[in-house]
Parts: C-alpha cells; structure tokens; sequence
C-alpha cells in the first residue's frame, strides 16, 4: 500500500466527515513519509500532525489502528518520574481485567497505575516494509 491508496481508502470509508478526512491525509502522508523510520507517537504529537481536535484524532486513530486500514498500532507505556517501560499486551490486558498493573521489573503492583501509563502509536501492519 501507498499513501495515496492509503488516502483513497479514507476517503471512500470517510465520505460524509470531511474533518477526519483532512486530518487522515494530513497523518497518512506524515507516516509514509517515515516509513523507513522508528515510530513512536504520543497521542499528543497524532494531533499536531493531523492538526485536528482529540476528538477528530481520536476517531482517526480508532480507525488507523483497527482493520480497515491499519497504519497503526496502538501499545501502552509505564511512565514513573523519569523511568519508561513499554508495556506488552498481556500485561495492559492483565491490568484492565484484574485491575492492576504489575512493575515490570519489581513484580509489585503499580499504585494508581491508571494515571501513569499512557498509549503511543507504531508503526501498523499496513506500514510494515
């Protein structure tokens, strides 16, 4: 897939909401162009290069990430003072379902988890070379 049949394909799903249409093409064209790149996007920065509202973007990044066009992939980040931790999928699906995150490395449950992991953007099956 290219970046224009990436942006034929929002169009078309996207007809009738002309803001997530220029705000998908606005992204598209941002992620093909670091196609040969890392990817690590807050959703924060999927705003700035959409230029769009949360709402806008938060639609966009729904559909990015899902499988209709799937550019993205939604993961999650433990964010403790200056210490990161990606998180894998069993461990956000752990917490969701048990309602607690355990430490990646303490093995202890993280208080108040909630206000200290984060989403971020990779790169997506449709992106991968």
């Amino acid at each position: 897939m290219n970046a224009e049949s990436a942006i034929q394909k929002l169009a078309i799903d996207w007809a009738s909401d002309k803001d997530v249409q220029a705000a998908g093409e606005a992204l598209i064209r941002y992620l093909f162009s670091e196609k040969s790149g890392q990817l690590h996007l807050s959703f924060r920065r999927l705003i700035e290069i959409s230029n769009s509202s949360p709402r806008v973007t938060f639609r966009l990044a729904q559909y990015l990430t899902g499988d209709a066009l799937p550019l993205l992939k939604q993961r999650f980040e433990l964010i403790l003072d200056d210490d990161v931790w990606e998180l894998e999928d069993h461990q956000v699906h752990f917490a969701a379902v048990h309602g607690q995150l355990i430490h990646p490395d303490t093995g202890t449950p993280v208080p108040h988890y909630k206000e200290h992991v984060f989403p971020f953007y990779e790169r997506g099956d449709g992106l991968v070379d």
